[in-house]
């Protein structure tokens, strides 16, 4: 990564390096961009994405839709095409966006207590290619998303680290046993 959240080194620009066939990326709105979605797909994987809260797309179908839906329910569930950007960056795949509803939330900052991150209107809009997956799988899919980033990022705090090391199996195994470890030894009592 760089300091400066861009050039080859930024985890978005490595992703795109890095795609594998047969897989299901997930990732958050930072890499909502339709040639990540296009590439993936060409390398016969799948993604899905969580878009940003001015994302403006046309229904192409609708599957599912409740105007009542309450916390975590889908609102509504579409195949949808996105009107606006030039020809050759648009999506060259059928996109389905299904909306989940969750907590509005309105920054903050780290330190005044509530939300650090941006915010949102109440409404989880997920991008992806699964069109023949339940609504629901897509939506448990991220929220597991978030259990292994905060799991993450624990760890990483724990450590006192800002990233990982290694991306492989074996770093990663040998991170978390180090993270245990050091956890553990924290916790004894002398």
């Amino acid at each position: 990564m760089t300091p400066n959240g861009g050039g080859e080194y930024d985890e978005r620009a490595v992703l795109e390096t890095t795609i594998e066939a047969d897989r299901l990326y997930v990732t958050d709105r930072g890499y909502a961009k339709f040639a990540l979605f296009n590439k993936i797909v060409a390398a016969n994987s799948s993604y899905a994405c969580w878009l940003r809260d001015n994302s403006v797309w046309e229904t192409v179908e609708e599957i599912y839709r409740n105007e009542n839906a309450q916390l975590d329910e889908i609102l509504s569930d579409e195949v949808v095409r996105f009107p606006n950007g030039a020809k050759q960056k648009q999506p060259d795949h059928p996109i389905r966006v299904v909306c989940l509803r969750i907590n509005p939330h309105t920054s903050r900052g780290k330190y005044r207590g509530g939300s650090s991150g941006v915010d949102s209107d109440g409404i989880l809009r997920m991008a992806t290619n699964l069109l023949d997956v339940p609504a629901e799988t897509i939506a448990l899919v991220y929220s597991k998303r978030w259990a292994i980033e905060t799991f993450s990022r624990f760890f990483k705090h724990i450590l006192g680290c800002r990233h990982l090391l290694s991306h492989d199996a074996e770093g990663i195994a040998i991170f978390l046993e180090y993270g245990a470890r050091r956890t553990l030894r924290s916790l004894r009592v002398c």
